[in-house]
Formats: structure tokens, sequence, C-alpha cells
């Protein structure tokens, strides 16, 4: 409990001393009125009340009186009211300027804050990046020293830790591609035990070897990759692909020009636009497989399946088809074959195979004499500035494409309706 010392008193607030001064001005200002009401009538308008000729009108000039009074008091109260209004407008107009400020200042402040968090943001992002960065350079660093192994475990670990990185880093997909294709290109080698001993020569009459592990891991690794943005060039010339699955591979547009394919598992594959010049695939498995626009030139599929093959527009020049199985006329006639292209008897007495071979040879002979021919081939189906843009001649010498179209009927299931249209679909004779 706190004590005052006496003689002494506690300093009184501005608050305090204002609220004190109005309560005694207020209740003074009552009181004066009180007595003016009671005695002023009197003191004022003493000498017509006490007169005895106006007694009558005494009443009338008391309540006048008092009336007047009061008038002006209300009066008072009003002009006070009317004060204090203006005095706490301009107050409240005052802080809601500085309310304003306030506001505007904590906008800035706002503003500043996201342009800060935006930076931390970018920074940390720019960070991550770098970070993810390194991150791929090390594990591809390290794969490819796996990938070099004696060891062929860690050769397929080094494999699928590239497919990894071609995944997670889109702009590393090209450089990981020609890595495996190199890799598919050379597989390594059993080294001799003895260093001192002198390698044998390689028998030629031995049957080559089936595809590795490995490679047919680094294989399924470029056949599976992302479709969508699968368009890199493949390069796998001459590799060594004996008996390799490549069931249901999305190999579009790669080059296997030389390659040994036999025997391979090539079921429903998509080789469209793929070459395959000089390919040796006898006994390969291609039942669906698609060819289209793909070039077989000089390629060697004696004992090949190719029931249901799509082979539209493909380029089967010096090719040996004679031993082929499933192959049938609908087929053979959507391709780009001439007399070089070895068939069966009873494909090439074939009336309408024979038609297409004129045909071929004869858009031959006409581009040969315009002394623009490019494998004795014209595509058709385009119209002639990008026929010449793809076949590398001038406009003029491809503007001959539509005038040889025909209509023929042929039974199967690559006509439309049971019939099948020459050039310009496939290419003109």
């Amino acid at each position: 409990m706190s004590h005052i010392a006496p003689g002494h008193h506690p300093a009184m607030t501005p608050t305090t001393k204002r609220k004190l001064v109005w309560g005694v001005t207020g209740a003074a200002a009552g009181a004066l009125l009180l007595a003016a009401l009671v005695w002023g009538p009197w003191y004022f308008e003493g000498h017509h009340v006490r007169d005895n000729r106006l007694a009558p009108s005494a009443g009338i000039i008391v309540t006048g009186f008092r009336t007047m009074l009061v008038a002006l008091a209300a009066g008072a109260i009003g002009a006070l009211g009317l004060y204090y209004t203006g005095k706490n407008h301009r107050l409240a107009r005052k802080q809601f300027a500085q309310s304003q400020d306030q506001f505007s200042l904590a906008q800035q402040q706002f503003e500043h804050a996201q342009e800060q968090f935006r930076h931390t943001q970018t920074r940390d992002r720019e960070q991550a990046e770098l970070t993810l960065e390194a991150q791929v350079t090390n594990r591809y660093v390290e794969a490819i020293k796996i990938l070099s192994s004696d060891n062929i475990t860690q050769r397929l670990g080094g494999i699928y830790s590239l497919e990894r990185i071609m995944r997670d880093s889109v702009k590393d997909r090209r450089t990981v591609l020609e890595v495996l294709s190199a890799f598919i290109r050379n597989p390594p080698r059993p080294e001799e035990k003895d260093k001192g001993e002198p390698a044998k020569p390689e028998d030629p009459w031995m049957e080559p070897p089936d595809i590795t592990v490995d490679v047919q891991a680094a294989l399924t690794v470029i056949a599976r990759r992302d479709y969508a943005e699968g368009t890199e060039s493949i390069d796998l010339t001459a590799s060594s692909l004996r008996r390799a699955n490549l069931q249901r591979a999305r190999l579009a547009g790669i080059n296997l020009q030389g390659s040994d394919l036999c025997l391979a598992q090539m079921d429903q594959v998509d080789l469209a636009g793929a070459d395959l010049s000089d390919a040796v695939m006898r006994g390969a498995q291609m039942q669906g497989a698609v060819l289209r626009k793909a070039s077989l030139k000089g390629a060697d599929l004696r004992n090949a399946n190719l029931a249901n093959a799509d082979l539209a527009e493909a380029v089967l020049a010096s090719v040996q088809l004679e031993d082929v199985n499933g192959l049938k006329v609908p087929q053979l006639v959507r391709a780009l074959i001439d007399s070089s292209t070895e068939l069966s008897e009873d494909l090439a007495s074939n009336g309408i195979v024979k038609d297409r071979i004129a045909k071929v040879e004869k858009g031959r002979k006409r581009a040969t004499q315009r002394g623009f021919e490019r494998s004795g081939i014209i595509r058709c189906g385009l119209s002639a500035d990008e026929r010449a843009r793809r076949e590398q001649v001038p406009f003029e010498a491809v503007d001959m494409c539509a005038e040889d179209a025909t209509e023929r009927e042929v039974s199967g299931p690559y006509g439309s309706r049971g019939s099948w249209r020459g050039a310009p679909t496939a290419a003109c004779g």
C-alpha cells in the first residue's frame, strides 16, 4: 500500500486538470442560470412588476424574461457544441490523413518485402539449378567411369544411371544418347587373360556372337526414351545386334545402316524413316513392324517375317525378299520397288507387282533424263517445293508426280475399301 507524505500532493495530468476546470465552470454556469431564472425578473424588471398598473401583465413579463434566458443558454450550449463538433472534425481529418500516410508507408514496405522475396526466390532457384547441374555432372562422370568397367553388373548400373540422368536433365539428353549409341557400336570385349600370348585371329566362318546383356540394356534405354521428345537422330551404324529384343521399340528415324539384326525380335517395332541400308536381318521377326518411308536398300531379309508390316513408301531397291515370310501383294505395292528387288517367283509374276515396278522404273528413267536422279526414286504426295527441298533438286525437276496417279483394285488390309491408289501417296512412275 502506497503512502503519500504529508504536505505533498500528486501531480495532476493535463486531462484531469481540463476535466476539473470544465466541471467547475459548468457548475458555476448552471448555478448562475438558476439564479437568473429565479431572481433575474425581479432584478431587471422589478419596477415594472411592482407597478400596480401593470400587475395583470406581471406574469407575462416574468415568463418572457425567463424564456429569453433559457434561449440564450440553449444558444450558448449549441454554439459550444458546434465548436467542439468542428474541432473533432478537424481532429478526425488529421487522423485520417495520418492513417493514409501510414497505409502508404505500409504498402511501400509490403512492395519492398515482395521484391526482396522475389529476389530471394530467383537466387534460391539459380542456386538450386547450379547444385542440380553439379550433381548431374558428378553422376554423369561416375556413370561414364562405371560404363568402362570390366564387370558387366557395374556396366549395367552405369547404363541405368545414364538413363536417369537423361530423364532428369533435358539438356543432357543428346549427350547421353550419343554415349549409349557409341557403347552399342563399340561394346567392351573381354581382354586376353595372358597379355603375352598373341590374340587368335577370328574365324571368318564362325557365327557372330549374340547381343550381350549390357548392349541389350543400352538399346532398351534408347528404345523406351520419351517419344514426345525422341526426335534425336540415333546413330547405330554397323552395330552387332544379333538376336536383339526390339519388340514395340520406338526407333523412328534411327540409323542402322550395315547393322547385324539376324534373328532379332522386332514385332511391332517403329522404324518409320529409319536407315536400314545394307542391314542383315535374316530370320528377323518383324510382324506388324512400321517401316513407313524407311530405307532398306541392299538389306538382306531372307527368312524374315514381315506379316502385316507397314511398308508404305519404304525403299526396297536391291533388297533380298525371295524367302521372306508373310509378305503380301498389298504390302509390297505400297513400297518403292524396282527391278533390282529380289522377289519370290509368286510375287515377281504378279501383275500388280509388275505394274508397280514398271511405274517406279519409268519414274526413275524420267528423272534420269532430266539429270536429277537420286537413288532412282522421286517421292510424291508433297507439294512441289517441299519435294524439291527433300530431294535437294530444283523445283521444276519434281513437278511431275501427280500426273500418273492410278487406282487399282487390290484385296487385303492395306487397300482403302479394297482398292490401292498409287502416286502421289507413294511414289509416282
